[in-house]
């Protein structure tokens, strides 16, 4: 008993280590279907459903990226371990906003992880959300007009 108990404890310290040494990742986000290549592709990295998916004020780390031949791509680096959504606006006047119209409908192009959508536009963080437990994590996020 003594040494199964031994053996455990062992297991788990070793176990608590390798958890500790994984450091921050990488996400690779690739975006498509943009209908041109004005403006830019904003990308918003959210860690909770707080802003998500059109106020990027509360984004963890935001980015933009030229849109070339209707795709883009973004990477966010240095990213700690954890849950996360990402929300890509196609941001034709480069204002670092989501635009909407007067009805509050989408005024560009969206996407979000998961490709989560809404009856009227982009889906909610529960449906956008993923888990970052590696060192790299790629997604794919198509746009929506």
């Amino acid at each position: 008993m003594k040494k199964a108990v031994i053996v455990l404890l062992i297991s788990m310290f070793i176990s608590s280590i390798a958890a500790a040494q994984q450091g921050p990742g990488t996400i690779y986000v690739s975006i498509a279907g943009f209908h041109n290549d004005r403006g830019w592709a904003l990308a918003g990295l959210f860690k909770s459903s707080k802003g998500f998916p059109s106020d990027f004020s509360y984004c963890y780390e935001t980015a933009t990226a030229e849109i070339n031949e209707g795709q883009a791509s973004i990477i966010f680096t240095n990213v700690p371990l954890g849950e996360y959504a990402v929300s890509v606006v196609h941001d034709t006047d480069m204002d670092n906003n989501f635009d909407r119209n007067w009805l509050f409908l989408p005024a560009e192009g969206y996407g979000t992880s998961n490709n989560a959508m809404g009856m009227f536009g982009p889906g909610d963080y529960s449906g956008a959300k993923f888990i970052m437990d590696s060192s790299e994590h790629s997604l794919y996020i198509p746009i929506h007009y």
